[in-house]
């Protein structure tokens, strides 16, 4: 894309900006959009006497133009993004395109539930829309329909020695206050998949139990011989000191979706902490897997994804905090 080109040839200035930059020797092929809002401008501020040998070649409604520098030329920028919301439901994918020009474009296509990505891949394909200047603001409902219908991958708590249970006890709130014999509810987490390891702070931040060598070797040959698609660590205190949680997550295999507590909710409250890592955890390799299907079926397109606050974050980023959607 035009972006693509213009670093390759030697150009260090700010994307979508108009910051300028001093390039020397440069020669670039740049393909200029003719029709809007697309485009890109590239603009000589010193002058004929130090600007660019111009070669124009239309194709296809198109303007190719090579640009030659000469010494001490300054470029500067300017790429007119288009932003598109995309909204995955349980039977259309709807489209809003906002133009570098103001103007709203709006498309729809029937969703595809078993991989909601090729939905959205279809209806880019039929707007025909320039991936190089896309910028893809998605709104997906694919974390809390996973969390609905149960389908997490197989999931490992490891907490402090004594609070293997804590997910399950949970909190003093329950649904029949002053029922004596209230029904039992499934396990959070299932029989044998909650491990428990040393390297336990106090509420000061002071180690009380130092992880060893062996115990982490221990915790590590439990993890492999249980094969679990996730891990969720939530040691106590660990938002005051997160470098135990580090270490076991260091000492993972590669494969494995570590979800730490010290990271997705570094507050105090244990419980609610545990729950909030645990479920990041359960639910993170499937969303990590859309989102990455989505980026590699559109490589040229820029994702951020909204979360339940309403703001968005880069794809990347919302791989690992799949609790946040």
């Amino acid at each position: 894309d035009a972006c693509q080109h213009l670093h390759q040839g030697g150009f260090t200035g700010a994307i979508d900006t108009q910051q300028p930059e001093a390039v020397t020797g440069l020669e670039l092929q740049v393909e200029v959009f003719e029709a809007r809002p697309v485009g890109v401008a590239v603009t000589n501020l010193l002058g004929e006497q130090d600007g660019f040998h111009v070669a124009s070649d239309y194709r296809a409604g198109r303007r190719l133009r090579t640009l030659k520098s000469g010494s001490g030329a300054i470029l500067r920028t300017i790429v007119r993004m288009m932003r598109l919301g995309v909204d995955t439901g349980g039977t259309f994918t709807d489209f809003v395109l906002l133009g570098a020009d103001g103007r709203l474009r709006v498309h729809k296509v029937l969703s595809t539930p078993d991989a909601p990505e090729r939905a959205i891949l279809q209806g880019i394909a039929e707007m025909g829309l320039n991936e190089a200047a896309l910028q893809l603001v998605h709104g997906s409902t694919v974390a809390t329909n996973a969390v609905l219908e149960g389908k997490g991958v197989k999931t490992l708590y490891i907490g402090n020695r004594g609070f293997a249970d804590l997910l399950n006890i949970g909190r003093q709130q329950r649904a029949a206050l002053y029922d004596l014999q209230p029904p039992a509810s499934l396990a959070t987490v299932p029989l044998g998949q909650s491990l428990e390891t040393a390297g336990r702070l106090n509420a000061a931040g002071q180690l009380l139990e130092p992880m060893s060598e062996d115990d982490l070797a221990s915790l590590v040959e439990e993890v492999r011989r249980q094969a679990p698609g996730a891990v969720a660590v939530n040691l106590l205190f660990s938002y005051l000191d997160p470098s135990t949680e580090e270490r076991i997550a260091e000492a993972m295999r590669e494969g494995v979706f570590v979800s730490l507590s010290s990271r997705v909710l570094p507050e105090i409250r244990e419980y609610e902490r545990g729950m909030a890592t645990w479920l990041n955890a359960w639910i993170g390799p499937k969303v990590a897997g859309y989102l990455a299907r989505l980026g590699d079926g559109r490589q040229g397109v820029r994702v951020s994804v909204m979360q339940s606050s309403g703001d968005t974050v880069a794809s990347g980023q919302a791989a690992g905090n799949a609790v946040r959607m």
